[in-house]
């Protein structure tokens, strides 16, 4: 099992960038969207942010994203 700590966070983020090479855009897509559930403490929200900015890039379209890259802004502007 992966430390999720930013050693963690690299290890999803070059799964997904293999996949795109691999051509699996969808896979890549998932990959970092699973990732980020990893990174939900105060002190990780950046990691996951980045994550799902890059799945963004993917997908710029889907909904759920969306609605976690707000769920992020929301919490943060309220701290």
């Amino acid at each position: 099992m992966l430390a999720y700590s930013g050693q963690g966070f690299e290890a999803w983020r070059l799964c997904a960038e293999l996949q795109l090479k691999l051509k699996k855009p969808e896979g890549a897509f998932e990959t970092l969207t699973e990732g980020r559930v990893h990174f939900g403490q105060n002190r990780t929200h950046a990691q996951a942010i980045a994550l799902l900015t890059r799945a963004r890039e993917i997908e710029a379209w889907d909904d759920d994203l969306l609605f976690a890259l707000s769920d992020f802004s929301t919490n943060d502007s309220n701290r």
